[in-house]
């Protein structure tokens, strides 16, 4: 009496393999830029939401020191400032103005969540009414009547550099809603320009 003898073996087969191997490619090659969208949209969403801290910051700082000028190591107050975030996060000095200083007011800028450098400007507001440009940081025009604002005001902005056209555009979205379209780049509380946002936080 003959026996059947099989040779078959369980397991897949290279044909199956590479199937496999073709449909998993397949569903990365449709997942992963979702994946990564999300990982961007929730950055820009971040930074958003950092906006009203550094604005309550500049906040009460104004409410300790009484103006929105940035101090120099004396104490005494700075007509402008282009990096005002250092005494936003360490005391400088003791005298004068220093005295009232009860921060840190923001912990740091060093790792924004979009772009690459972040800092806080204190200028004195752009003189007249002219229409805002996109790179200025002391000029706004927050109300869209294509105006400047700032005429006669102290200013604080900050200002974000190694920012993507696509990431101004969603910050203006969530930041700035209804205003002209043909002016966005100007008006509003965002502006920007090449690579670089400014965003408005307080005037007095």
């Amino acid at each position: 009496m003959m026996k059947n003898v099989s040779n078959s073996k369980s397991g897949f087969t290279l044909i199956e393999m590479i199937g496999v191997i073709a449909v998993i490619a397949i569903l990365a090659a449709f997942v992963t830029p979702k994946i990564f969208k999300v990982i961007e949209d929730s950055k820009i969403t971040r930074f958003a939401g950092e906006v009203p801290v550094y604005t309550n910051a500049v906040a009460n700082w104004y409410k300790d020191i009484g103006t929105l000028q940035s101090l120099n190591a004396a104490g005494a107050v700075v007509t402008n400032d282009s990096s005002f975030q250092v005494e936003l996060i360490g005391k400088q000095g003791t005298a004068l103005l220093w005295a009232n200083w009860d921060g840190p007011y923001i912990d740091s800028v060093a790792s924004p969540a979009i772009g690459t450098v972040l800092t806080f400007r204190s200028y004195a507001g752009l003189a007249g009414t002219a229409a805002p440009v996109a790179t200025a940081v002391n000029s706004f025009d927050l109300d869209d009547d294509n105006k400047n604002d700032m005429d006669g005001k102290r200013v604080v902005s900050i200002v974000l550099t190694g920012v993507t056209s696509a990431q101004q555009l969603k910050v203006d979205s969530i930041l700035d809603k209804g205003l002209t379209a043909a002016r966005r780049a100007t008006s509003g509380k965002v502006k920007y320009s090449g690579t670089q946002l400014i965003i408005y936080l307080a005037s007095s």
